[in-house]
């Protein structure tokens, strides 16, 4: 993921297709760095096939600026990882289910580019206790006051929710949600042939 042209001050980036899947392994930052680690599986390849696996994530960035993300951890169990720093866990991640320990949470992580203006994140998970489980939840980044804003419900974006309107058509229900409502809701409104 390259953020090296992008102003995250001003933006929240959900981050979507840019992980790297390990199925069946619990790398490490060293792992991926001494080249001991399996290829990444393909893109249909499901983490609920697998009952642990690690997310690998790396990210251009300008030298030296702070970033932050924000997430739910990972089902059923998580272990989270910056530039090979242990700096989030949630349960007990396991290669088996004898020492695997549920518990999922919110987490809100710090990171910094360094000299390098490079950061990884991996994320471990373990999941003995459903069918489903192991996907990456929605992740966020953004500049740290950038994303307090955001934690915030973004009290600044509250005059376009106070403003939405709900619509039914046939079995449909749609939000709307637009500074401008009522141009929204009058095409709405024609294209359901409602004029």
């Amino acid at each position: 993921m390259d953020l090296r042209n992008v102003d995250v001050s001003k933006d929240v980036i959900n981050i979507v297709n840019n992980w790297d899947f390990y199925p069946g392994a619990l790398y490490t930052s060293e792992d991926f760095a001494y080249g001991e680690t399996n290829n990444k599986a393909d893109p249909d390849v499901s983490a609920s096939d697998f009952a642990y696996g690690t997310y690998r994530l790396r990210i251009l960035a300008q030298p030296n600026q702070y970033y932050t993300i924000c997430s739910f951890s990972l089902d059923y169990a998580s272990r989270v990882y910056v530039n090979g720093t242990r700096v989030a866990a949630f349960g007990n991640v396991a290669d088996n289910a004898d020492d695997f320990v549920p518990r999922v949470g919110y987490m809100t992580i710090p990171m910094n580019s360094g000299d390098a203006g490079e950061i990884e994140v991996i994320y471990q998970y373990g999941n003995y206790v459903h069918r489903e489980g192991g996907f990456i939840q929605p992740t966020y980044l953004s500049a740290p006051q950038r994303m307090e804003e955001f934690k915030n419900y973004a009290p600044d974006q509250y005059q376009v929710l106070e403003k939405a309107a709900i619509l039914r058509e046939g079995n449909y229900v749609v939000l709307l949600a637009s500074q401008d409502i009522e141009t929204l809701k009058a095409a709405f409104d024609k294209a359901a042939g409602m004029e």
